[in-house]
């Protein structure tokens, strides 16, 4: 593994500044790093600078009406034991039981599983079927972005030269399921996985 520096922004205009002003490659942003730190290991990448999201308070959710908005470094497994996101987004939340051990949801997020884009990702088909909104910040301000914008390539999301995802947002509760299938049960990994939300009427 190479060296690199560990870098803490105490703000998100901070995170933002750092990020616009690296040179392409050289920046990797960290928010649980459970795929991070196995590209690190295995030198798949080597960038200079880890940009850790640890002291932005984007680690919370809430409640408006129906709709819920998760913050993009909130813990899988803190939203898997909320009795609400339980009732109100069982699919979800059986996506969320498809990542690997409960270590590894105890460090993995919902912002770091999206913006890594991998092929592999437990929850990007369900937050497909839930037509997830993405709120995306960068030096040009926030926008909103759907989760099929973000997720063209393999573990690249569709993200301008400093934006940072900063939130998941739900609409709405409906009813949904989540099916997955691997070769082996010790496998963290799924081979097949299929989301489905259903909308009344």
């Amino acid at each position: 593994m190479s060296s690199f520096d560990l870098v803490y922004p105490a703000s998100e205009e901070e995170a933002i500044a750092l990020l616009a002003r690296a040179p392409a490659g050289e920046t990797a942003v960290l928010a649980g790093g459970t795929d991070l730190l196995n590209d690190l290991e295995g030198q798949r990448i080597a960038p200079r600078q880890l940009l850790s999201l640890r002291r932005l308070p984007w680690n919370r959710w809430s409640w408006t009406g129906p709709a819920l908005t998760i913050g993009s470094t909130a813990p899988l497994a803190d939203l898997e034991y909320d009795p609400k996101i339980r009732a109100d987004f069982p699919g979800l939340i059986t996506a969320i039981e498809a990542v690997g051990s409960v270590a590894l949801r105890s460090r993995a997020t919902l912002g770091g599983n999206l913006g890594r884009s991998g092929s592999a990702s437990d929850l990007i088909p369900m937050l497909l079927a839930l037509d997830a909104g993405v709120e995306v910040v960068g030096p040009s301000g926030r926008r909103r972005a759907t989760v099929d914008d973000l997720v063209v390539t393999s573990r690249r999301p569709a993200l301008a030269p400093g934006e940072l995802i900063r939130s998941i947002l739900l609409p709405e509760s409906r009813p949904s399921a989540y099916l997955w299938q691997r070769i082996r049960p010790t496998q963290d990994v799924s081979h097949v996985g299929v989301a489905v939300a259903f909308s009344p009427g």
